[in-house]
């Protein structure tokens, strides 16, 4: 249809998105348990219906009961707090990098309830690092990149992967900010406790504030937003117009 904007990082018409609650409140609201991925599936395609849309997005800071019974998320206080966002499609989706950047790292993280197929970005804007995960890809995709490898704004950076490659996971892409990466490579955590969450999500700012699918977050209100100044200068510059 001409004259709906697309949005970059899939090259999907916007109208085609939608924004989804999977909140641990919404789902004991509605009966669903998301830790078991058959009634996750079924959510979203419920959830897909009544938006009226094939792709939904959301989840960033979103309490999740997702990663109950799961060893890798468990411990003094199990990590239930998201920390990206996820864009629930069909298997095969294109994903596309939104900015410039080199390859950092890439990983097949298989652990059980884990990234599977995943690739990270750095970006270098005005000298300041900023990186950019894309979790949940197929396994084809790590084969179309080597670490170093310029990737250009617009690039096919690769495909969201299916269940039998993502561990059991519905379809869909987990893409997060991040500004100090530390020593991680091909992975980093997408969920955090409750108790620490104020710490990540100034390191992990919300994507939103740079893909502008939620216009009430147009502008990047800093002191709204919770991030610091210098985030704000490099989102500002990252900010894709659709």
């Amino acid at each position: 249809m001409h004259g709906i904007p697309i949005f970059p990082l899939l090259k999907l018409r916007m109208d085609l998105l939608a924004e989804v609650d999977l909140s641990a409140a919404y789902c004991r609201r509605t009966g669903h348990r998301p830790w078991v991925f058959e009634e996750l599936s079924d959510l979203l395609l419920l959830e897909g219906i009544r938006l009226e849309a094939p792709v939904l997005w959301g989840g960033y800071l979103e309490e999740r009961d997702h990663y109950l019974h799961s060893g890798l998320f468990e411990g003094q206080e199990p990590r239930n707090i998201h920390l990206g966002l996820d864009f629930w499609a069909v298997a095969e989706t294109e994903v596309f990098a939104p900015w410039d950047g080199v390859v950092h790292s890439m990983q097949d993280n298989d652990a059980e309830r884990d990234y599977g197929p995943t690739i990270i970005l750095k970006h270098r804007i005005h000298g300041q690092a900023v990186h950019s995960l894309y979790g949940h890809l197929s396994r084809a995709s790590l084969k179309m990149h080597k670490v170093g490898q310029i990737v250009e704004a617009g690039a096919l950076l690769g495909w969201m992967g299916r269940p039998e490659e993502n561990v059991g996971w519905p379809p869909h892409l987990h893409f997060q900010i991040i500004e100090d990466i530390g020593m991680h490579v091909g992975d980093y955590p997408g969920v955090c406790p409750y108790s620490e969450r104020e710490a990540w999500l100034l390191n992990c700012p919300d994507p939103d504030l740079v893909l502008q699918l939620n216009k009430k977050n147009f502008g990047l209100n800093c002191s709204m937003r919770n991030i610091t100044e210098r985030q704000h200068l490099y989102l500002t510059l990252l900010v894709i117009h659709s």
